[in-house]
């Protein structure tokens, strides 16, 4: 048997296991394992171009099996892309998902470029909306907080692998941490699904940390927190804003006038590229 045959005979092992595990993505599965952790480049690991050691095809088996157990595939990486950089990603800490980069793209708008700014990016999570931020904005001070240990550190080695020197990160429950008028514009992706939407979930989900996904009130206790804790420490004309759940559009409108303690110069609701309401931008006057 040559060296590519059993190339072949291996990868075509993983796309069955894939496949019984109901698997949509065998290949591309396959491709990003090769290439991002035994760097294979990618045209050779579609076409079967390469082969391994034993010890390598044991460990990649491994790796399979991992996935046909829904492991997410950034964990197993350990990284993920957001915006414009690669973040390092572990069972501590959320996956970055593209719908939170609309938050980005939000704050930005609301981030001028040649101006000091301070932002607080409230459960940072990986740091990736922080970092991005921080690299997309120089002259800004841009803190991320988080009330897990673990995801701090994680966001910390994120900050130092993308040198983000304008950012920082420290331990607060919420927006706790924080003084009166100190910040001019306020991130936050908080926990916003609701505990009886477990049953539904992916099973993917199973692995992400529960203190970032779920939220008491039917997924609105945190961002009830944030909308009652933000205005006091925002300056004159701060802005705050914060993802949702797809289905609380109707509900966050309710939110944001019952917790109301600022006049409220704008509020408006941004969809996602999928069409539903996702992100809630307040300006105060």
């Amino acid at each position: 048997m040559d060296s590519n045959e059993s190339t072949r005979i291996h990868l075509q092992r993983a796309i069955k296991k894939l496949q019984g595990a109901q698997n949509s993505t065998p290949q591309q599965d396959i491709t990003a394992i090769l290439s991002g952790l035994f760097r294979i480049p990618r045209y050779r690991a579609v076409t079967g171009d390469f082969t391994l050691v034993p010890e390598e095809w044991k460990h990649f088996h491994e790796l399979i099996k991992k996935r046909t157990g829904h492991e997410p595939l950034q964990y197993i990486l350990g990284k993920c892309n957001f915006w414009k950089s690669e973040f390092f990603v572990t069972p501590d800490v959320l996956i970055p998902r593209p719908e939170t980069e609309h938050l980005v793209e939000t704050a930005l708008e609301h981030l001028p470029s040649d101006a000091e700014r301070t932002v607080v990016d409230c459960c940072t999570g990986s740091g990736c909306v922080a970092v991005s931020l921080a690299l997309e904005r120089p002259m800004s001070q841009v803190i991320g907080c988080d009330i897990s240990p673990a995801a701090l550190r994680t966001a910390e080695k994120n900050r130092r692998y993308l040198l983000a020197a304008n950012c920082h990160f420290l331990a607060s429950d919420m927006l706790a941490s924080f003084s009166s008028s100190s910040v001019n514009l306020i991130t936050a992706n908080p926990p916003y699904v609701a505990v009886k939407e477990t049953p539904s979930l992916q099973p993917e989900l199973s692995f992400e940390p529960r203190e970032a996904l779920f939220s008491e009130d039917d997924g609105l206790a945190h961002i009830r927190s944030l909308l009652e804790q933000a205005p006091a420490i925002l300056k004159k004309n701060g802005c705050l804003a914060f993802e949702f759940g797809y289905n609380q559009g109707e509900a966050i409108p309710r939110l944001v006038e019952s917790t109301a303690s600022r006049t409220i110069r704008q509020f408006k609701i941004i969809k996602d590229l999928g069409g539903h309401e996702r992100i809630g931008l307040i300006q105060y006057a």
